[in-house]
């Protein structure tokens, strides 16, 4: 038996609530948040949940997917991997990957010589959705023509070397990405 105040409880209930096996990712992310605004860091999340840290930050950062992708990813027509690399983007980067449709698969494919229907709804391999994204929203800081420490190129973002939008940034994070920086936005 313990005894606890409302805020010690709640704690206990979130964590024991975040150690169910069926608990979908954006629920999880949702405890963790919770969690992290009662005073705990990612550390300590990590540990009372048995997982490691990288875990956790990307639990965190699918609070970051815009309403539409949160519903498809909810509802099961987009898995983990395509939400975490959605996830990432800037919301004007996730919404361009809606407005392009480039979630999904057309409703038909073709193997060999047959037309086969898919589904109304077919998300493209998670591998295609990163390929793309790292070709059409993804900037190599190194290749970029300006100086990466100048603050006063984009005021309210500071230099490229300490911006939070590059991958380098939270290595946990983008631990996928290659080791040089990419801008996210």
């Amino acid at each position: 038996v313990y005894d606890l105040d409302d805020a010690r409880a709640r704690e206990f209930q979130l964590v024991e609530n975040l150690q169910r096996a069926d608990i979908h990712p954006l629920e999880e992310a949702d405890g963790f948040h919770a969690l992290i605004q009662a005073g705990y860091s990612a550390e300590a999340i990590a540990e009372r949940v048995g997982h490691d840290v990288s875990y956790v930050y990307k639990r965190l950062q699918l609070r970051q997917l815009i309403e539409p992708l949160a519903n498809e990813f909810l509802a099961g027509t987009i898995h983990y991997g395509h939400a975490l690399l959605l996830s990432r983007l800037s919301a004007a980067g996730q919404q361009r990957v809606v407005d392009e449709a480039i979630l999904w698969h057309s409703r038909h494919d073709h193997v060999g010589d047959s037309r086969v229907e898919l589904p109304k709804k077919t998300a493209i391999p998670v591998a295609a959705l990163g390929s793309w994204i790292r070709q059409n929203l993804l900037l190599d800081i190194h290749a970029a023509p300006w100086k990466k420490d100048d603050a006063t190129l984009v005021p309210a973002a500071g230099p490229c070397t300490t911006c939070q939008k590059r991958s380098s940034a939270n290595a946990s994070l983008f631990d996928d990405l290659p080791k040089h920086d990419l801008c996210l936005d």
